[in-house]
């Protein structure tokens, strides 16, 4: 970039005050910011809306970094992620319980606590706090992804988040595996929530369901929510059409109907096969 031109004539003192530092002098006329050129890529500028989203979620993780951890639930998953660190394989009969010695076993969390264990003995408490506000972070982030783009509009985005934070406080407030397949319900959510489907959510939503299967019982939700947007996009096309078996001929009806079954196939992949499914739908009983 040229250097702009001086309008007056530069005096001795400045001269030699340039001359001294290399910088020009006190009675130099400052350079046109005009001819100023912005060189931050533009994939990292960010709006306004999204500078006070960042701050906003920035604000939601250090505030749940903080909270001191809750005595319930946690070190019962970390010390199941003990057993199975330390014997190299999942318990066949309930390990902690003595009244429960005998009883056949089927943990549905095993990776949530295996990772649960493996943070806590790397990092400590501290390790622990952090990957709990992450996760919540990371919830806000996938739910506000998908609001803004089901309603392109901020404040609903945000009203969402909001009903989901005080509706689950009581959900979120404690560090369990729970939180694990609620970032899988959130990416999927987030997922689902474009308005065309991409190539990549063949691969990535069955992967999903293997991860999920293996963290947490809840990966039967997701099924649901798959359901759910299946069954609605086939209602909207009898709407549309009038005719009952139009949904049959409707390509994208069809694509989440498979992408459903590959899901409920991919969550086969964990230690019990079937027998996962019995016990999650089974549970409570």
């Amino acid at each position: 970039m040229a250097t702009p031109l001086l309008t007056e004539q530069e005096s001795p003192s400045n001269r030699h005050a340039r001359d001294h530092d290399g910088v020009p002098g006190h009675g130099d006329p400052l350079p046109d910011a005009s001819v100023l050129e912005e060189r931050l890529p533009v994939w990292m500028r960010l709006s306004r809306r999204a500078a006070g989203w960042t701050t906003m979620i920035g604000v939601l993780f250090l505030f749940m970094n903080y909270r001191p951890l809750w005595h319930t639930d946690l070190w019962g998953h970390l010390a199941y992620g003990r057993i199975i660190w330390r014997t190299g394989g999942l318990p066949e009969t309930e390990p902690l319980m003595p009244l429960a010695r005998g009883v056949p076993f089927i943990d549905t969390q095993w990776l949530s606590q295996l990772i649960g264990y493996g943070v806590a003995t790397a990092l400590g408490v501290e390790g622990l706090k952090f990957a709990y506000g992450l996760a919540i972070a990371a919830c806000a982030v996938l739910l506000l992804v998908s609001f803004q783009r089901r309603t392109r509009r901020t404040w609903l985005a945000l009203l969402g988040l909001l009903a989901f934070l005080g509706v689950a406080w009581q959900q979120i407030a404690i560090i369990r595996p729970q939180l694990a397949g609620m970032i899988c319900f959130t990416f999927l959510l987030a997922v689902l929530a474009r308005r065309s489907p991409a190539r990549w959510h063949w691969c990535a939503v069955p992967l999903l369901f293997v991860l999920w299967a293996n963290l947490h019982g809840s990966f039967v939700v997701g099924l649901g929510l798959l359901a759910s947007f299946c069954l609605g996009r086939a209602i909207d096309v009898i709407r549309h059409t009038g005719h009952w078996l139009s949904p049959f001929r409707d390509r994208r009806t069809r694509d989440s109907f498979l992408l459903t079954e590959l899901a409920a196939g991919a969550a086969l992949i964990n230690p019990y096969g079937l027998g996962l499914y019995l016990e999650v739908l089974t549970f409570g009983r």
